[in-house]
């Protein structure tokens, strides 16, 4: 009941600490960004399905949410480290080189089909072509490869997902701070 002056003192709740506020948030954060980092994996194990078993690299995912830093953490694992062929396909790309390198005399020749169109692009990076050659069958027994420009799946993954991502971060921080701020 208020006194007779008008004069109402209301006492403000005291809030939990700030260390279990800062927690909850990061809780809710990292839940809402392990979907996206679902995504983000299933996204780079297409980019690689339909390669063969002995080339094909594993993906781990996982969110990053610690003081300072959100984020999604990537770790590729070839399969062969002496031929890193993710890191070739999506990073570097390959220079003009020769193959074989040292043609051995008295060895077979190369059998190759020219006019081969590749299946993913550049840029942007997607699907597109056949992925096999269709022109005629040539003999020889060292070739000049023209090298080839990275594919850079995982920055247009990223790309991709970037709404999603700060849609999660977002939602994520709201709901952890309502969460905080009602369990004292």
């Amino acid at each position: 009941m208020a006194p007779r002056g008008g004069i109402r003192v209301t006492f403000a709740k005291k809030l939990p600490p700030l260390t279990k506020q800062i927690a909850e948030v990061q809780n809710e954060i990292r839940k809402d960004l392990a979907k996206v980092t679902k995504a983000h994996q299933k996204s780079l194990e297409r980019v690689v399905a339909d390669w063969s078993s002995t080339t094909r690299p594993r993906f781990k995912v996982k969110p990053v949410v610690v003081s300072g830093r959100i984020g999604i953490n990537l770790t590729v694992k070839e399969v062969d480290r002496s031929k890193p062929i993710w890191k070739w396909v999506n990073t570097t790309g390959t220079k003009k080189h020769k193959i074989p390198k040292n043609p051995k005399p008295g060895r077979s020749r190369l059998r190759f089909r020219t006019g081969y169109q590749a299946r993913t692009g550049a840029r942007p990076a997607r699907f597109g072509g056949p992925g096999r050659a269709t022109g005629p069958v040539r003999f020889a027994r060292q070739v000049t490869h023209p090298g080839f420009e990275p594919r850079k799946f995982d920055e247009q993954i990223l790309k991709d997902l970037r709404p999603d991502y700060n849609k999660a971060v977002r939602n994520g921080a709201r709901r952890g701070l309502r969460q905080a701020l009602r369990s004292r």
